[in-house]
């Protein structure tokens, strides 16, 4: 069978989106009922459509912020918090691979929750710290390396690799990484993420010389309380 499915031309990466670009018939991303799954199905088997996290894209669908957006706009939770952390990354296009389970930061006065697919955590976010994409709200490219860059542990490797894209892809920089912590007398975790940053460029930058004593903490565990 054909869905005789058209999508629109391709944007340019960024959460922007042109409101005079042309529509498309369907959503960039579909999911019963826009279809059923029945229709999903044979349209996969005639090379219409692709299977793209739980559900299907046109083939002439390119991967860009806009098609991400669409599908985390599917998770129910996700309305009044702002994506963070890995999914942030992987929004922007920094991670190549969406997380199994996606985070939201949520403001003090909503109850931290945990889904099959969604956690949302308590966290204080600055005025600046997040910005608009289409329907849903991101943390910044500069906010999210600051947070990666806290991971420890098992996690951590895959951070560093994160950070080194978002630097390699122009997204923001080490100095306004730095920047942003050094802007506020107290960052849970400052020093770490500075030492991480330097680390992420492969060369001590300018004025980021540790000291004594942050040499010293930094074989300490951060604490996440």
């Amino acid at each position: 069978m054909s869905t005789a499915l058209q999508t629109s031309s391709p944007i340019e990466p960024g959460c922007a989106t042109d409101p005079s670009a042309s529509t498309s018939r369907l959503p960039a991303y579909l999911q019963p009922p826009e279809l059923s799954v029945a229709e999903l199905a044979a349209a996969r088997l005639d090379g219409e459509l692709f299977a793209f996290e739980d559900g299907y894209c046109s083939v002439d669908e390119p991967d860009t912020v806009r098609l991400r957006a669409a599908v985390l706009e599917q998770l129910p939770g996700l309305a009044d918090a702002v994506i963070a952390e890995t999914s942030a990354a992987w929004l922007h296009g920094a991670a190549l691979i969406a997380p199994r389970v996606h985070t939201g930061f949520v403001s003090m006065e909503r109850r931290s929750a945990r889904s099959p697919r969604l956690r949302l955590r308590q966290v204080s976010l600055r005025a600046d710290d997040s910005e608009r994409c289409g329907a849903l709200r991101v943390t910044t490219p500069t906010r999210t390396v600051a947070d990666l860059a806290r991971r420890t542990g098992a996690d951590a490797e895959e951070a560093m690799t994160t950070i080194r894209n978002y630097f390699l892809l122009g997204l923001t920089s080490p100095e306004e990484v730095v920047a942003w912590v050094r802007s506020v007398p107290r960052v849970l975790g400052g020093t770490r993420i500075v030492r991480v940053v330097s680390s992420a460029t492969e060369v001590m930058l300018p004025g980021l010389e540790p000291t004594r004593s942050e040499l010293a903490s930094w074989s300490l565990p951060l604490s996440r309380r």
